[in-house]
This record gives C-alpha cells, sequence and structure tokens, in this order.
C-alpha cells in the first residue's frame, strides 16, 4: 500500500509542471496566438479553399519547441488540392513542354508558350488564400527586378481575374499573370502550393520547384522571414 501511495504522489510532482506551461501557438514570420485563435484561422483558411472552389485539404506542420515554462508549437500551413482525377504527375513533364496553347492573361489577353520561347522563363504557381504563396511574393518579386526583361516571369492562378485584380490592387507583384486557369493546373497535375517551374529557352521544363528556402531571422526585435534565392539564380543563370 504504501509503495502505491508514493507512485501516485510522484506522478502527481512530474504532472504539475505539465499543467502549468503555457501553449502558444508561432507563425514561421514570429507572430504569436493562443490555440483558439490559431484554431479560428486554420478554419478560416480551409473555409476560404472551399469559397474559391478548389477541393483539396490542409497542409498543417506543427513543430514543438519549450522556453521555460511556455511550448512554442511552431506552425506552418499550406494547401494540398486533391479532386478524384487529379494526380500530382508534374514531374512527367520534366525536359519536356507544358500543354501550354492559349490561356487568359489578366488583362483579357491570350498567351500561348511559343510566345515565352527565346529566354527563360519562371512560372510562378499559387492562389490568393494560399498563405505560403503570398509570404513569398516579395522574393518572387525581387528575382524580377534583378533579372528585368532577361527572363519571362509569369504567375499562374486557378483565381478568378475580378479576384486578381482586388488581390494585386494591394500588392507589388509585377508578374504576367494568367488567371482561370484551373483546366491547365488540373491537366498538368499541380496540387501542391506554392510551385515554381523553369522553363528554357525553347520552352522545356528544366527545374520544378517548390516554394522558395527560407529562415526566419531577427530583425529590431522583430522575427522576419529570409528568403535565399541563391539556388534560383544559379538555375536561372544557367539558362540564359
Amino acid at each position: 500500500m504504501k509503495k502505491s501511495v508514493f507512485i501516485l504522489i510522484l506522478f502527481s510532482f512530474f504532472k504539475a509542471p505539465a499543467q502549468e506551461m503555457k501553449v502558444v501557438y508561432k507563425q514561421s514570420d514570429g507572430k504569436l496566438m493562443t490555440e483558439s485563435e490559431y484554431i479560428s484561422m486554420r478554419d478560416g483558411f480551409e473555409e476560404r479553399m472551399k469559397r474559391e472552389g478548389k477541393a483539396g485539404e490542409i497542409k498543417e506542420v506543427i513543430v514543438d519547441s519549450i522556453t521555460k515554462k511556455i511550448l512554442y508549437k511552431n506552425f506552418d500551413l499550406g494547401f494540398v488540392s486533391v479532386t478524384t482525377n487529379e494526380i500530382e504527375h508534374i514531374d512527367s513533364y520534366l525536359k519536356k513542354k507544358l500543354p501550354f496553347t492559349e490561356l487568359q492573361l489578366l488583362n483579357s489577353n491570350k498567351i500561348k508558350l511559343s510566345d515565352l520561347e527565346g529566354k527563360p522563363t519562371l512560372l510562378s504557381f499559387w492562389f490568393i488564400g494560399c498563405v505560403p504563396c503570398i509570404k513569398e511574393l516579395p522574393a518572387l518579386e525581387s528575382l524580377k527586378k534583378k533579372y528585368g526583361s532577361k527572363v519571362n516571369f509569369v504567375a499562374i492562378t486557378f483565381n478568378k481575374k475580378e479576384q486578381v485584380k482586388l488581390f494585386l490592387a494591394k500588392r507589388d507583384f509585377t508578374y504576367e499573370h494568367i488567371v482561370d486557369a484551373q483546366k491547365f493546373v488540373d491537366e498538368i497535375g499541380i496540387n501542391t502550393y506554392p510551385r515554381n517551374i523553369i522553363l528554357d529557352k525553347k520552352g522545356n521544363v528544366q527545374i520544378i520547384n517548390g516554394s522558395i528556402p527560407s529562415t526566419t531571422m531577427t530583425v529590431n526585435k522583430k522575427q522576419e522571414l529570409k528568403f535565399d534565392l541563391s539556388e534560383y539564380e544559379t538555375q536561372l543563370n544557367n539558362l540564359l
């Protein structure tokens, strides 16, 4: 009986600190939120995807870290689109040309693959509700400013023209924009975002990237994302 009592007391002793530990959810840009705030944001993100008509699921990555009496749940949210007929097969186009016929631009004009030949092309697949996509927009824009007219910079989304116009009115993202491209995106098997694909001067797929590599840094006591563009620059330089 005494041994049982001792074990119960010992268990209670070790359990107590865990009950006192504060749980905080931490976004990659350093923003902190409570569990209820995180759940509300995650559910809101998923609801936006449904409203935009994109079938799929939230990709949720959480890594725990402990500092003193605070349990930080470092999270990242993404979106993986899935339909019954949609399979991720973009890799099958490596060293080949995409089935790029005529797609609609934001200005209502049409664009086809032959329009991009003669210089390397960076195709950035994104959508308005994709948090990781939006975070890397400044990095994508800095690539465009560096290479200018030496490279074609084209953004592709399944979002409608009016949605994209409203979004761009508040952001500096000056790529050539292909909109309402759901059929094309499904055809080539893109269902993980963001995706950045690099074509050579002949329009063949040479590089298939995911998101731009990044690290979290503290600047003026605030945490910010720093993107590493060195790999992208090497890839583009090799195709010039």
